[in-house]
């Protein structure tokens, strides 16, 4: 199963940017609020240019 793979395209950034916004606001606690990480172990570069 791939998240956000088929049509949650829109959906899948929106959870990437909340996910860095909670990164941002409780970096202590990124991996506990954030599975999207673990979900995209492979697409780090494309959470770098998210980020960005």
């Amino acid at each position: 199963m791939k998240f956000g793979a088929q049509n949650s395209d829109g959906f899948f950034h929106v959870k990437l940017r909340a996910c860095l916004i909670q990164q941002q606001i409780l970096p202590q606690s990124r991996h506990r609020n954030c599975r999207v990480r673990h979900l995209l172990t492979r697409d780090t570069n494309q959470l770098e240019k998210i980020k960005l």
